[in-house]
Parts: C-alpha cells; sequence; structure tokens
C-alpha cells in the first residue's frame, strides 16, 4: 500500500494502476510491509494421478483480525510521520488513501483494494523433519527419490527482510550437497 503526499492531476482515479501511481508518487510516499503476515493459500493435491493438475486456491490476505488490524495501525503511523515537521518543506495533499478516509473501516478498504504481495512467498515446500515438512534437511521431496527442491519455498517462514540472499544460501548449500553426493557416488 503506497502513502503519498503530493499533488495529483484531477484526472486521477480513486484506485489507480501501478504506473498512475507512479506518475502520482512526486514528492514522497511510503510503503507499510506486513513481514510476518498470517496469510495463507489453500492447494488441492490429488495424489495418485499425475495427468490432474493441482487447484490451487485463493490468496486469503487479511484473513485474520490480527492482519487487519497491523495494518490500520500502519496506515495511521504512517501519516502520523508524515505529520512530523521534519516533513513540512515537503508537505502537500494526501493522495493516497486520502485525508477523507480516516475510520477503520475506510482505512481497511483502501488496504483490501492496494495491497499488495511483496513477491516474496516461501513455506510452499517447507523443509523440516516433522511430518508436514514437504522436504527434508538436505532438500529431498520425501517420498520422491531424485526430486530436491532448492528455492525460497523451503523456508519454513518468512525472514523478515528481502528474501534474495537466503535463497542465494540455500542454492550455494544445495550445491555443496549436490556436489559431496556426486564424490561419493564416484568414488
Amino acid at each position: 500500500m503506497v502513502w503519498a503526499r503530493t499533488a495529483v492531476p484531477p484526472e486521477a482515479p480513486e484506485y489507480p494502476t501501478a504506473l498512475q501511481r507512479l506518475a502520482v508518487l512526486q514528492a514522497k510516499s511510503g510503503a507499510v510491509i506486513e513481514a510476518q503476515a498470517s496469510m495463507f493459500r489453500l492447494l488441492e493435491m490429488r495424489p495418485n494421478d499425475p495427468e490432474v493438475h493441482a487447484v490451487l486456491g485463493w490468496l486469503f490476505y487479511l484473513a485474520e483480525d490480527y492482519d487487519r488490524q497491523v495494518m490500520i495501525e500502519c496506515a495511521r503511523l504512517s501519516r502520523e510521520i508524515f505529520a512530523q515537521p521534519a516533513f513540512t518543506p515537503y508537505a502537500g495533499e494526501e493522495v493516497f488513501p486520502g485525508a477523507n478516509r480516516q475510520s477503520d473501516e475506510e482505512l481497511l478498504d483502501f488496504i483490501r483494494r492496494k495491497a499488495e504481495t511483496v513477491y516474496h512467498p516461501v513455506g510452499t515446500c517447507r523443509m523440516g523433519s516433522d511430518d508436514e515438512a514437504v522436504v527434508d534437511p538436505s532438500l529431498n521431496v520425501r517420498g520422491i527419490e531424485s526430486l530436491s527442491v532448492v528455492d525460497a519455498s523451503v523456508m519454513p517462514d518468512l525472514v523478515s527482510g528481502n528474501t534474495n540472499a537466503p535463497t542465494i544460501m540455500i542454492a550455494e548449500k544445495a550445491s555443496d550437497m549436490l556436489l559431496e553426493d556426486a564424490n561419493c557416488v564416484a568414488r
């Protein structure tokens, strides 16, 4: 979700697209990111039939009251931060969600319409030793020979930062394990 305080062209729509948003964000903006949201996705697997594709359900953003309250509080905190004297020289009219949206319901409506993932999905092939884990600590898919998963999906939980470095580390470790296995087979 984007918060901006700048002049906005009169033809700007109430909930603009990303490109329209970029044209409007001229002075200052902030992004609210909930790195540990309770969001989940439903996936229906159909085992024993490789011709039948898995059915991917909806992402349930903001399904939990906790996540909704956190985002509303973050929206209010964003306003409080931008109202500080240090920002006065750069102040303008609030563009998103708009100064006229004050109630929790109005803010939540805006959040529901504009909240986006930051495209760091993890945990869909969670690594672990328990029965719920998809891959073992060696990144091998449990119950399927010669199949490994080497990406951010093996992370049990979302890290509170960018997933790029941890994913590179997972790949580096996987390559070390593959080379070690190849050396053992070659002996």
